[in-house]
C-alpha cells in the first residue's frame, strides 16, 4: 500500500507541476489576470505599436483622429464694417477709404504677420513715410492681434483709451483697414 501512495502522491506531484507550469504559460501569455501582465505587456508593446493602436482589437475599424478645426478670422472689409459700424454708433461719421492709408495698412499688416506679434508701431512712421502723399495727412495706426472677430478687435480697442479714438473721435476723415489670421490694421488720417 505503501507503493501505491508513493505512486499517488508522485502522480499528484506530476499533476499540480503540470497545472502550475501550464497558469504560469497562461499568465505570461496575458491570457488569465491581465492585471497582472498589464506592466510588461506594454513594456513589450510600447516600443513598437503606438499607444492608440493596442486597443483596437484584430477586425475592428481604426478609429480615425478628428482634426482641430483651424479658428476662422475676420477680414479686412469685415473689420472696416465693424469700425464704421460703432462710429455711427458713437454719433462720428463713417471713415472714407484713402488708397494710400490702404497702402500702408497693407504693408503694416504684412510686417505684423511676418513678425507673428505686434510691434508696438516700431516701422510705422518709416512705412508712413515711404508712401507718397502719406505726408499730406496726420496719420495714426491700430493695430490688435487675437480676436477672431471683427466686433472682438472693435471691442478691444474701445477698452483702450488711445485705440477708442478710431470710433470715437471725430477729427478722423479718411481710413483703410486690413486684417488676416486674428491680426489687424486699422489707419485713419484727417
Amino acid at each position: 500500500m505503501s507503493e501505491k501512495i508513493s505512486l499517488f502522491l508522485s502522480g499528484l506531484f506530476l499533476g499540480v507541476l503540470i497545472t502550475v507550469s501550464a497558469l504560469a504559460i497562461t499568465i505570461q501569455r496575458g491570457l488569465l489576470a491581465p492585471q497582472a501582465t498589464q506592466q510588461n505587456s506594454q513594456a513589450s508593446q510600447s516600443a513598437t505599436i503606438p499607444q492608440e493602436t493596442k486597443l483596437v482589437q484584430k477586425g475592428s475599424p481604426v478609429p480615425t483622429p478628428t482634426p482641430i478645426p483651424k479658428p476662422t478670422y475676420y477680414s479686412g472689409p469685415q473689420l472696416w464694417e465693424a469700425v464704421n459700424k460703432s462710429r455711427v454708433e458713437h454719433g462720428v461719421n463713417p471713415l472714407k477709404q484713402l488708397d494710400l492709408l490702404c497702402t500702408i495698412a497693407s504693408i503694416r499688416l504684412n510686417e505684423q504677420l511676418e513678425l507673428g506679434t505686434l510691434d508696438n508701431h516700431a516701422r510705422f512712421e518709416e512705412t508712413v513715410r515711404s508712401v507718397q502723399g502719406a505726408g499730406n495727412y496726420n496719420v495714426a495706426e491700430f493695430l490688435i492681434k487675437g480676436p477672431t472677430t471683427a466686433q472682438g478687435a472693435v471691442d478691444a480697442w474701445l477698452n483702450t483709451l488711445g485705440h477708442a479714438k478710431l470710433m470715437t473721435a471725430g477729427e478722423y476723415i479718411y481710413g483703410c483697414t486690413y486684417a488676416q489670421d486674428g491680426s489687424g490694421v486699422a489707419i485713419a488720417a484727417y
